[in-house]
């Protein structure tokens, strides 16, 4: 604050712009980085402090290493089981056909917005 400028950069996703079954937990968590480099944004302009948030899409990573699902709702009597196959799916399918998104694309995004004076919104 004393030197009337300087910049937060927060990491968030696109999946916390909108709702996604199945992974609900993981969602609220980024709309609610969202919604903090939203507010604190205004809280921090009079200070001369940016407030950055990046929403990178899906990056190959291996993210899916890491990934838990409960085995309720994969079981065939659970109510959730076909979703969770499908979102599976799905996220398999995008995994392996990302060809530019990359930790390295982000991590130039990122040094791009803090080194602009302006960055994009």
């Amino acid at each position: 604050m004393k030197q009337k400028s300087d910049a937060i950069v927060n990491i968030s996703s696109g999946a916390g712009r909108f709702g996604y079954p199945g992974i609900s937990a993981y969602v609220s968590t980024k709309f609610a980085v969202e919604c903090l480099s939203e507010s604190i944004a205004y809280e921090l302009e009079p200070f001369g402090i940016k407030v950055i948030l990046i929403e990178p899409g899906v990056i190959k990573t291996n993210i899916a290493n890491g990934m838990v699902i409960a085995k309720k709702s994969q079981s065939p009597n659970s109510p959730y089981s076909y979703i969770m196959q499908k979102m599976s799916t799905s996220f398999e399918h995008m995994l392996k056909n990302i060809s530019s998104s990359s930790p390295d694309l982000v991590a130039k995004v990122i040094l791009q917005a803090v080194t602009n004076e302006n960055p994009s919104p």
